[in-house]
């Protein structure tokens, strides 16, 4: 196992986590405990790890990426536009 990924919360890793789970693959939230008790600690270890098995990680790194580059941004959003 290794750590894909740092987050800032619960929420972010959670999301990532069931992405790459409807990849198919097995990642792991390390921190999680931590991170529902002691933010602090989060923010003063770098963030909450999301791990990945070894031979996963290189096609988890691209289905992230890929995610965030399509990702709609919150001044993305224009409800006058109709959905097509």
């Amino acid at each position: 196992m290794r750590i894909l990924k740092r987050y800032p919360d619960l929420a972010s890793v959670s999301i990532a986590k069931s992405i790459l789970e409807g990849e198919g693959m097995e990642p792991f939230i390390a921190d999680e405990n931590l991170a529902s008790s002691d933010l602090p600690a989060i923010f003063a270890t770098g963030g909450i790890r999301l791990m990945i098995p070894d031979d996963d990680y290189e096609r988890a790194c691209e289905i992230l990426k890929d995610s965030e580059a399509n990702a709609a941004l919150p001044d993305d959003f224009d409800p006058s536009v109709p959905i097509s």
